[in-house]
């Protein structure tokens, strides 16, 4: 997959850039691509602002789909393995971050966890 350039990096390079920027709208923006994305079916797996690049006109969009399924029609289940598709274990829901790991594993992607 390929996108257009974004001259603003990714978030984080861009609050750092910009620390006052509209943080408010950058999340609507953010909310808006999930929301577009969760009406499709589809679960992006691993938002975090390294994933979320900006635009020359500070608009947010999603990118880094690597880890992004159709959530009702994928048979995809984790397994443990060299690579385990978990994402960014930063960002991951903190419960399932401790014992329940291996109950994850086994779970798919849900639109709540995004």
């Amino acid at each position: 997959m390929v996108s257009e350039w974004m001259d603003n990096g990714n978030l984080h390079e861009y609050l750092r850039k910009f620390p006052s920027a509209d943080r408010y709208q950058l999340c609507i923006h953010i909310a808006s691509g999930l929301e577009y994305m969760h009406t499709r079916a589809t679960v992006h797996g691993d938002l975090k602002a390294a994933n979320v690049l900006v635009s020359l006109d500070g608009v947010a969009r999603l990118s880094d789909f690597d880890f992004s399924i159709m959530s009702e029609v994928s048979s995809l289940v984790f397994s443990e393995s060299s690579n385990s598709r978990l994402g960014s274990a930063r960002w991951a829901v903190c419960n399932l971050t401790s014992p329940f790991i291996k109950l994850f594993c086994l779970l798919r992607p849900r639109h709540q966890r995004d």
